[in-house]
């Protein structure tokens, strides 16, 4: 059971950092058009968030480095709701 439910977060994760990346290209389209401290601020936003996506507890499993299984189904919960946020987010900056 936690293989499974690590493979779920697993696919959850790697879906938000595409979902981040994508959230990066528009914030950096937009500060190009428009170079302000706001939009600087977003593409730092972005940047910090893609980076606590990538060293998420998958990856620890990953590189065996150890992730405890109680945590996994925590973990695998929130990757799910980042997904959903990061897609309403998305929709919503492409408009």
């Amino acid at each position: 059971m936690p293989d499974i439910v690590l493979a779920i977060q697993t696919s959850f994760t790697i879906g938000n950092v595409v979902l981040i990346g994508a959230v990066l290209y528009y914030f950096f389209q937009n500060y190009r058009a428009v170079p302000s401290r706001f939009n600087l601020g977003l593409l730092l936003f972005g940047g910090i968030l893609l980076v606590h996506a990538i060293f998420s507890c998958p990856l620890y499993a990953l590189l065996h480095l150890g992730c405890p299984s109680e945590v996994v189904a925590l973990n695998t919960v929130s990757a799910i709701l980042e997904f959903a946020a990061l897609s309403v987010f998305l929709y919503i900056i492409r408009k």
